[in-house]
């Protein structure tokens, strides 16, 4: 049985160091875990271009440093491709249309992910309006994107018609 509750421990306003520890409870014990255990990051990458011209057979790639896609030709070039610093996963991915000029056309959208050189995931298709701000989010896990530091990751896209003027975020989970 515990032998205090949690409403009685010392509530704390500030930060964190590296003595303090975190409590939980497991049926009839209290547990302390170092806050060391406690450390992860999210990082949210934002690439922002221009896919103006469409074959639904074709992957595109997300630009990292460029406002123009690369289809499944131009995957071999580094431009595309991002190193991670640590070891974790991709959590999330949201591609939205940012315009009222050329709107998005595209109507189905999916994501494929590689690392170091191998296909790791692809998404199923995310049916979504074709209009401005029309959106699509694909939640992922650690079993379907894990990555260690160091991994060399692609992210593309396939789709069925446009999208213009068209920001993705990546949510990338760090456990370190």
């Amino acid at each position: 049985m515990a032998n205090k509750k949690f409403s009685e421990f010392t509530q704390r306003t500030g930060t964190i160091n590296t003595n303090d520890f975190f409590v939980g409870y497991n049926g009839s014990d209290n547990i302390r875990y170092p806050s060391s255990l406690l450390t992860t990051r999210l990082n949210v990458e934002h690439y922002t271009f221009d896919h103006s011209s469409n074959n639904a057979s074709n992957n595109y790639a997300i630009p990292i440093s460029q406002v123009t896609e690369g289809n499944s030709q131009y995957t071999n070039q580094f431009w595309h491709y991002q190193v991670v610093p640590f070891d974790g996963y991709i959590d999330k991915i949201i591609i939205k249309s940012l315009t009222t000029h050329d709107d998005c056309t595209a109507t189905q959208t999916r994501f494929l992910i590689t690392k170091n050189g191998t296909l790791q995931h692809t998404t199923g298709f995310n049916n979504h309006g074709a209009s401005s701000g029309a959106s699509a989010t694909f939640d992922l896990s650690s079993s379907d994107t894990s990555f260690l530091a160091g991994d060399v990751i692609l992210i593309q896209f396939n789709t069925n018609g446009l999208w213009h003027h068209t920001n993705v975020a990546v949510a990338f989970y760090y456990e370190t």
